[in-house]
């Protein structure tokens, strides 16, 4: 089935993977896709237990990604949005593990995976944009295991904040929607609803923030940014290696 969408005139355009895609090929694209979505805040897309069919490629709005823990407790792994490529995590077993959520209005491109494999490697240009947002997808959970890992609770909101204000282009000034509440927030930072609370309390009386129910502005960008980076040395500090002290008659192995 195609669909009547022109990738060319798309406002995303410019950071979707298909993007990368000469003029010349839109009409190639766009027949392979099979559907756009429309979802509403709280829809779900995927659910666990779902099989393994589509790729979907955000238009705009964002998406949370939860995973049950075996004790069936939920936990937000990943927030996507304009860009992201959803449902890749089924690919392995052939089913879906996380349950994604809307959490604004939101748009995205349906691809049957056996399309856009064949789509891809049709189109060079494809292939390679794929395997940069692949390479992306990978660096940025890195980069959220060092911040549930490697950071205080002051340093993980901060850096939340200056992540979201990166999603939209401009850090200063600018009124972001925290898309969650702050219990959500929590569980994708690890942290405590009241611990969230106090933060953005905090930031806000120091004139960093402005707190308006589940929208922020971001009057002073570096003093977070600051916050993170003092946060990193102690964190991330090399030890040298333990050396046992010698033992009388012992030589050192450097010296011989």
């Amino acid at each position: 089935m195609s669909v009547n969408h022109d990738c060319l005139r798309c406002l995303n355009r410019s950071v979707c993977v298909v993007g990368q895609v000469d003029a010349a090929q839109n009409p190639v694209v766009r027949n392979a896709m099979q559907d756009q979505i429309r979802l509403l805040p709280g829809d779900v897309l995927l659910r666990p237990g779902m099989s393994f069919e589509h790729l979907y490629l955000v238009r705009y709005g964002h998406f949370k990604a939860v995973l049950l823990d075996p004790d069936g407790r939920s936990h937000t792994t990943r927030l996507q949005g304009r860009g992201d490529v959803l449902g890749l995590e089924g690919l392995d077993q052939g089913r879906h593990h996380h349950e994604v959520t809307a959490l604004q209005h939101a748009s995205v491109c349906a691809f049957r995976y056996d399309a856009w494999c064949d789509l891809a490697s049709s189109l060079p240009s494809l292939q390679q944009a794929w395997f940069k947002t692949l390479s992306r997808a990978t660096r940025l959970d890195g980069q959220h295991m060092l911040l549930l890992g490697c950071l205080d609770g002051q340093a993980r909101v901060a850096s939340f904040l200056l992540m979201l204000g990166q999603r939209v282009g401009d850090l200063q000034g600018e009124t972001l929607d925290l898309m969650m509440t702050r219990q959500e927030m929590g569980n994708y930072l690890g942290m405590t609803l009241e611990s969230v609370s106090r933060h953005l309390s905090q930031f806000q009386r120091r004139g960093w923030i402005r707190l308006d129910r589940r929208r922020v502005t971001l009057l002073q960008p570096d003093a977070l940014q600051h916050l993170r980076r003092a946060d990193e040395p102690r964190k991330f500090r090399v030890h040298a290696p333990f050396q046992r002290p010698m033992g009388r008659g012992e030589q050192s192995v450097m010296s011989t």
